[in-house]
């Protein structure tokens, strides 16, 4: 498509045309999966950082000016970007990370995806230190901060059971026993009831 066609494409497009901005995204969703995919395993599902990179490429579409710059793509890959980010700073975790947390954290895990393809071994963390310029420390703690949770349901035992069969109380009662018992007219019988 030449810049001309381009041009034309997001001026319809800003001006509410449904065509051509249809046309655009199609043609740069292959940009936002490349950007997505580079945040993967972060927390937030890859289809959503697809979902909120396209969100990005819609308000890149609104809010491109051609008289700033004439370099639309790049504008779009940057509102993409941005529009990712967010997202992970705002979803990925139960806590919420500090937006530098996050993306220290992203550099840390390229970095470490990198050493272990040219090692073929899972790094140290004063390798990553290194590599990084980063402390020691920043990287231990980057590495630590906001572990995913775990769901009860998830098997940790080779027979299958599940976390929840191993933090449950047993000295508990079952919730399910206890609303049974005080639906049950005979099990209420033997209790008096006060007059407010």
């Amino acid at each position: 498509m030449g810049q001309h066609e381009h041009a034309n494409l997001l001026a319809a497009a800003r001006r509410g045309d449904h065509v051509p901005r249809e046309r655009l995204i199609a043609e740069y969703l292959p940009v936002v999966r490349a950007i997505a995919s580079r945040y993967r395993d972060l927390g937030v599902p890859f289809d959503d950082l697809v979902q909120e990179g396209s969100l990005g490429l819609l308000e890149a579409i609104a809010y491109y000016d051609a008289r700033r710059s004439d370099d639309f793509e790049l504008f779009a890959r940057f509102r993409i970007r941005r529009a990712i980010r967010s997202a992970l700073t705002e979803q990925s975790r139960l806590i919420r990370l500090p937006k530098q947390v996050v993306e220290r954290r992203r550099a840390i895990d390229l970095v470490e995806a990198g050493l272990q393809a040219i090692a073929g071994r899972m790094p140290t963390a004063p390798e990553i230190a290194e590599a990084t310029g980063l402390s020691l420390e920043a990287v231990l703690a980057a590495r630590s901060v906001g572990t995913p949770p775990l769901s009860l349901d998830q098997p940790v035992l080779d027979d299958g059971s599940s976390l929840e069969s191993l933090v449950v109380d047993d000295a508990a009662l079952d919730p399910a026993d206890e609303t049974a018992a005080d639906a049950d007219p005979m099990h209420n019988s033997g209790r008096t009831v006060q007059s407010v």
